[in-house]
């Protein structure tokens, strides 16, 4: 019965996604983060992402709205490491390979259609929310397991790549800066602490995973996102109290799980076992430096066979930097890098520029979010492989819009301001009145009580003068 309310809610929107492609990013933002399929399975098999993405495409072309294809850096760097990973693709041993290069391209081609529709505040708007309120589902439900339940079981997530606890705690990480916006930046002030409550309860289900690298990931956020708070000294006699008495509530196998990130390299086969493979890809990219071993070679048998070490069985790359080292080798890397430093030093140059502009402070704080997002990816990265997760590549996709939005405003703003005449008498008095109210406006600034002195009354007199 789920699965027919999911399809209902779906193809209600398809007559109206075909000449709004805007609107059909916005349904595949929904289906592609929430993965609402995943929690009906009498409709998993069905091929709704692909079906969106068709009408959503056809949609651009019926479409007569103005596009142009932005030239940011963020956009290029993608598009040269999507080429590179072509190369990588057809010479790989692997044959294997295509299915995750598929998966890559679809990505990318979504990125490519939602930096070309999106480029206005309220379509920015809106994709940034059904995106934060699409994960915060898995958040808030995971954190109010988490307290239910008292630990006892693990938070999943929906299907997808978030079937996996690892890249579940790390998308969740990346979720809590998002969660920290909208508590900023809420559509109503009654939203205010409710928006504040998924930012507690998006960490607690991060916990709930019990995975120590979407653990680590967490707490470097938290941990910036306290650095960027005002009032520090309340938020950590609020904080403090409670971490100490979730600490004593919490299980004692989540708290010996947690404890093992000190004695992981010399105790913890898991661990070791992730150290392996670390070796595997150094070993593959000294035979295959430039190209690497494509897609999915840390599965391939021959390869296996050449650089496994001795005694031990294949797994995944549990790096994000290991596992494009491995399938792309140095080159791949060096340009999947690319990607993350363009992300990270853009949106900080964007919030650099905005928030000297009281009424951008909404996109200026956008732009700090998905920074810490950005670093949150990159410090889970350490220990898990999500080289082709989609929310980081949307992440990377919004401070691109952040910056093109941003920086048209200024633009429209700077043309009005030099098309002004001073010598059109009507603009000349609009001029002047505007600069007479700021000034009042100032005054009253100093002077709240509006206390200024009066002027005396002449006093009439027949005989002329001051009488």
């Amino acid at each position: 019965m789920r699965g027919y309310f999911i399809l209902l809610g779906i193809f209600m929107w398809i007559p109206i996604l075909i000449f709004k492609p805007h609107v059909g990013i916005l349904v595949w933002n929904w289906i592609s983060h929430m993965v609402p399929q995943g929690n009906a399975p009498n409709i998993q098999h069905l091929p709704l992402l692909d079906s969106v993405a068709v009408l959503t495409l056809a949609g651009l072309f019926i479409s007569k709205e103005p596009r142009k294809m932005p030239m940011h850096p963020i956009f290029m760097a993608m598009l040269i490491f999507y080429v590179w990973t072509i190369f990588t693709t057809i010479f790989a041993g692997n044959p294997g390979a295509s299915g995750k290069f598929v998966h890559l391209t679809k990505i990318l081609f979504f990125v490519t259609m939602t930096v070309i529709v999106m480029q206005s505040p309220l379509r920015l708007r809106a994709y940034y929310w059904i995106m934060g309120l699409s994960m915060a589902f898995y958040a808030i439900k995971g954190g109010l397991f988490l307290v239910i339940t008292g630990g006892a079981g693990i938070v999943k997530g929906g299907g997808g790549m978030l079937a996996d606890r690892n890249q579940l705690a790390m998308a969740l990480s990346m979720t809590i800066p998002i969660a920290y916006y909208l508590y900023l930046h809420p559509p109503h002030r009654l939203l205010k602490l409710p928006m504040l409550g998924s930012v507690v309860l998006t960490f607690l289900s991060v916990i709930g995973t019990q995975s120590r690298g979407g653990l680590i990931a967490g707490l470097s956020v938290m941990g910036m996102l306290f650095l960027n708070v005002k009032k520090k000294m309340l938020v950590i006699g609020l904080t403090v109290p409670l971490l100490f008495l979730g600490y004593q509530f919490l299980p004692d196998h989540i708290k010996n799980r947690y404890q093992t990130i000190d004695t992981a390299a010399e105790e913890d086969s898991s661990f070791q076992g992730r150290v392996v493979m670390w070796k595997y890809a150094v070993n593959l990219t000294e035979d295959y430096p430039i190209m690497g071993g494509g897609f999915l070679s840390n599965y391939y048998k021959p390869y296996q066979a050449r650089f496994m070490p001795f005694g031990h069985e294949p797994l995944a790359y549990h790096s994000v930097y290991f596992e494009v080292l491995g399938e792309h080798g140095y080159v791949g890397l060096f340009l999947f890098l690319t990607i993350i430093f363009t992300s990270w030093f853009s949106a900080g140059t964007t919030y650099s520029i905005l928030k000297q502009h009281k009424d951008l402070m909404w996109l200026a704080d956008m732009a700090k979010t998905l920074r810490l997002s950005v670093l949150a990816y990159s410090v889970g990265g350490l220990t898990v492989n999500i080289s082709t997760l989609d929310y980081f590549y949307d992440m990377s996709c919004l401070i691109i819009l952040v910056h093109i939005i941003g920086m048209k405003i200024l633009s429209a703003r700077e043309t009005t301001e030099s098309t002004f005449n001073p010598f059109d008498v009507k603009e000349k008095h609009l001029f002047h009145k505007e600069q007479e109210r700021e000034i009042v406006e100032e005054d009253d600034k100093d002077n709240p009580y509006n206390l200024r002195p009066k002027k005396k009354k002449k006093k009439w007199s027949p005989h002329g003068g001051d009488g």
